[in-house]
């Protein structure tokens, strides 16, 4: 990477022009309740699907520095914002529990909603990662969705930081349950939001911090790693994005995940600490991993270019945009 695109990064992250979203709302039953679902969709609306899948406490706009360089190769992206997380309202009848299996309801129902029936790919960033291959791994999905992304992807365990595990879960529940109690609620909200904002987070709600706390503490990771089987055998065209120092994943827990879906480490697309690529891609390779030395939890944002160049590259194998 050039000096000027050096120059233009701030404590690792890009600098980029904000990128101005149209959000749509619609209204999808689901889980036996319905959802008002805010998204945003775009690009050409009969290119090839790209859905984009959020952590937490994020919403839509954690793509959006990747947008752009989709929908100008002629994609059309979906951006849903998974309920809870302060633009998605939780549902009126409170089905609604965080789980990756409600979030793949919610969004799946909303596919069917706006009519898609093909997706070429589903992107997950962090805990999304679970959800994308929660949808993939849907026998009813098996002939609709023609890959995946992991960025920067929750894996089979939690890091090393969140153990014991069982602790962590028990503070989950407690700080959840906690904020709708009356007088200590407040102060349940409180404590979660500076837990969340001292681990480098910000949501857009309070809540939505609350919520994302709990969401990471009921990860189910034996449902992940049959998921992850399953686009193993099926052998489900997917790509792999992280980077070397993520302070949320560790490394082993992302190249274990790369491991399940079928790729040798030995394989791996490096990028060194300036964004250059190492090695020349393995052009029609239909699995692939490639690693940034540095990049953080939000490889996306501190290379969009080369993250959008990669995802582009690889689709180019599984299809092409009209």
């Amino acid at each position: 990477m050039g000096d000027s695109n050096n120059e233009n990064k701030r404590d690792g992250v890009t600098k980029k022009p904000a990128y101005n979203f149209t959000t749509h709302t619609e209204e999808v039953q689901a889980l036996g309740t319905r959802f008002k679902v805010v998204y945003a969709d775009e690009g050409d609306k009969s290119g090839p699907v790209i859905l984009c899948i959020h952590g937490a406490p994020a919403t839509h706009k954690s793509y959006r520095h990747l947008v752009h360089g989709l929908t100008s190769h002629g994609y059309r992206v979906i951006l849903p914002n998974l309920p809870g997380m302060g633009l998605t309202e939780l549902d009126p009848d409170g089905v609604y529990n965080h789980t990756t299996e409600h979030k793949a309801v919610v969004i799946k129902e909303l596919l069917s909603k706006l009519g898609v029936k093909s997706v070429a790919m589903v992107a997950g960033h962090s805990m999304g990662g679970h959800v994308t291959c929660q949808l993939a791994a849907d026998p009813a999905q098996e002939c609709s969705i023609k890959s995946i992304c992991l960025l920067s992807s929750a894996g089979a365990r939690p890091h090393k930081l969140f153990s014991p595990y069982w602790l962590f879960y028990i503070l989950g529940v407690v700080l959840y349950f906690g904020i709708q109690i009356p007088l200590i609620g407040p102060a349940m909200r409180r404590l979660a939001s500076g837990i969340v904002s001292s681990a480098g987070l910000r949501g857009l709600t309070r809540d939505s911090e609350v919520f994302s706390f709990y969401e990471g503490s009921q990860l189910n990771f034996k449902e992940f790693i049959s998921n992850v089987s399953r686009l193993a055998e099926i052998n489900l065209p997917a790509i792999c994005i992280y980077s070397q120092n993520d302070n949320f994943v560790e490394r082993p827990v992302l190249e274990d995940t790369i491991q399940r879906l079928g790729m040798n480490l030995s394989d791996t697309l490096h990028y060194d600490k300036e964004g250059i690529k190492m090695e020349k891609s393995k052009d029609g390779a239909t699995k692939r991993s490639v690693l940034f030395e540095k990049g953080t939890h939000m490889v996306h944002y501190v290379y969009p270019d080369e993250v959008v160049k990669e995802m582009v590259s690889f689709l180019q194998t599984v299809v092409q945009p009209k």
